[in-house]
């Protein structure tokens, strides 16, 4: 066997890790299909030794297609390139570590299972999952296709060991604005900032209070709404736990933390935040920012046609260099026991190559510009291609890392249910409690650091130890 650690010798990348999964996301982004004849490297090749081999997939969504002339790319390669095909274990989404765990001490046949930060490093503690460093040649990992990757893979490596081979980024916690808005006030256009490398929180938080200081009488306005205390938190480049030299490492009492605890309260003490969810940017205006996911910019659009709407990363830290983002990575994770470790490995990599070949991403940037209209012809969601092409640069620039965040697979104690929100967990509170009651004492500030912190290092005791919580 030849070792991952061979084939990332000499990467200096150091990348802060974090996946986080919103309330309101999509499983995954739409599939696209393309026939096996339209991709060269199919032709006149020789019969895998997984030819004719099921990869039975366990999850609450299925990645197989509904139709089978609807065949996602990645699952047509496995099948023309290698032979192989999956076959879909529907299970419920709040039950679904459970019905793993049962599966895997009954001996049922599961051989693949969706990667979740909730699941990494608790689940491998568990032992309900195969490293994949056996399957070098199979996942081509000399192959330059992998180059983006190769931090993230290193830094998910755990004890010594790839259990996580991540093949895609999506799904970035992003601000939705309206340039229109942006200039009808006076304001710079944030996205311009961010390119200059200027979008900062200084900049964002003087934008948000010129734009409610000039409140007309008898109205309301806010500088932003949504769910805005993780991402906020992580674009301080620092996790809540990290991995170091072996050992899990607790973060929360670290300046940057205490920093953006500070941030939040500040601003729900000066009236700027209001916690309302919405499922696009406001069409009255009277918000200048929204905090949410990918998945509501195409609404967003539909809603104000003539708003001019961009979008940008969450700004960086006062002394940041880089920005950080929230995004989540896609991955497979191969089962305990499973024999079919080359087929899962070939598959990952047809993932790859769909995420990476020009053709595949042409075919997907098609996709993604489809406007959507109901029964009646009314757009309901569309991305423009300047949209588009702005969310690829910032979840695949190399000065944008994307967060990968221990802290999320530990306890439910210190990250809760990746479903039903446990309120009191540790990243739950820090990114929540301060922003709603806008109290940024000394005080209150060193409590909830204190207390959370108490928690962290409980928890990761076991893990350090070589031993996992039930």
């Amino acid at each position: 066997m030849r070792n991952f650690t061979r084939i990332f010798a000499g990467i200096c990348a150091v990348i802060t890790v974090f996946s986080v999964t919103g309330c309101n996301k999509k499983k995954s982004d739409k599939q696209i299909t393309q026939s096996s004849q339209q991709s060269e490297e199919l032709e006149g090749q020789p019969l895998s030794p997984v030819d004719g081999q099921v990869i039975y997939w366990m999850s609450d969504y299925d990645i197989t297609g509904s139709e089978e002339d609807n065949v996602p790319t990645a699952l047509q390669l496995l099948r023309d390139k290698y032979g192989a095909s999956i076959q879909y274990l529907n299970i419920d989404v709040a039950d679904k570590y459970n019905v793993l765990e049962n599966s895997i001490h009954a001996g049922d046949t599961v051989d693949m299972f969706p990667y979740d930060p909730s699941l990494f490093p608790q689940g491998v503690a568990r032992d309900w999952f195969e490293p994949l460093d056996n399957y070098y040649d199979q996942l081509d990992m000399e192959n330059t296709m992998w180059d983006e990757m190769r931090p993230a893979i290193e830094a998910l490596s755990y004890n010594g060991s790839h259990y996580v081979i991540p093949f895609d980024i999506s799904e970035p916690s992003l601000i939705i604005y309206s340039r229109q808005l942006m200039k009808s006030e006076g304001l710079q256009d944030p996205y311009q900032l961010y390119l200059d490398g200027k979008w900062n929180w200084d900049t964002f938080s003087q934008m948000m209070k010129t734009f409610v200081d000039r409140t007309p009488e008898d109205a309301e306005r806010f500088g932003i709404k949504g769910l805005i205390g993780k991402p906020l938190m992580q674009s301080t480049g620092q996790p809540i736990v990290s991995l170091e030299n072996g050992q899990l490492k607790n973060n929360v009492s670290s300046p940057k933390i205490n920093e953006a605890e500070s941030f939040m309260a500040n601003l729900s003490e000066s009236g700027l935040y209001d916690n309302e969810t919405c499922a696009c940017f406001p069409s009255d205006f009277s918000t200048l920012f929204l905090g949410a996911g990918q998945w509501a910019l195409g609404k967003s659009n539909a809603v104000n046609p003539q708003g001019d709407i961009m979008i940008v990363p969450y700004p960086k830290s006062a002394d940041a260099t880089d920005y950080t983002v929230t995004a989540d990575y896609q991955a497979r994770m191969l089962v305990k026991n499973s024999d079919k470790g080359e087929a899962v490995a070939d598959y990952i990599k047809c993932e790859r190559m769909v995420a990476y070949e020009q053709k595949f991403r042409d075919a997907a940037k098609q996709n993604a510009l489809a406007v959507e209209k109901d029964a009646k012809g009314i757009t309901e969601s569309f991305i423009t291609q300047e949209q588009y092409d702005a969310i690829q640069k910032i979840t695949h620039n190399t000065k944008t890392p994307a967060m990968i965040d221990f802290a999320y697979g530990i306890s439910d104690a210190v990250s809760g249910n990746t479903v039903y929100y446990t309120p009191q967990s540790v990243v739950n509170r820090l990114a929540r409690e301060l922003l709603a009651s806008g109290d940024n004492s000394d005080d209150t500030r060193n409590a909830l650091i204190t207390q959370t912190s108490q928690t962290v290092d409980t928890e990761l005791a076991a893990f350090n130890k070589g031993t996992s919580k039930n």
